[in-house]
């Protein structure tokens, strides 16, 4: 149990609210990128798998968000290293 309250960027509410605007951030930058390069400079097959592409690496930034843990202290960190036998077996 920790001493310092829990931080707003803990709370699932938060973490929802981040993935939600990530997600809305994507669909604008997406749909300002085709209005500006295709058809002009990319075709629209290329446009779509870059998208595709984006689209992975923000559900990839958005499960990170929310898998978040916050981190833990140096004298936990010091107190594993000095007590092996008593971390759990991978």
């Amino acid at each position: 149990m920790s001493l310092l309250p829990e931080l707003p960027s803990s709370r699932p509410s938060f973490k929802l609210a981040a993935v939600l605007m990530l997600c809305a951030g994507y669909v604008a930058v997406a749909i300002a990128a085709w209005f500006a390069f295709v058809p002009a400079t990319f075709s629209a097959q290329t446009f779509a798998w870059m998208s595709a592409l984006a689209f992975m690496a923000t559900i990839a930034a958005g499960a990170a968000i929310v898998g978040a843990r916050p981190t833990r202290s140096i004298a936990h960190v010091l107190y594993d290293v000095e007590h092996p036998a008593r971390l759990p077996k991978l």
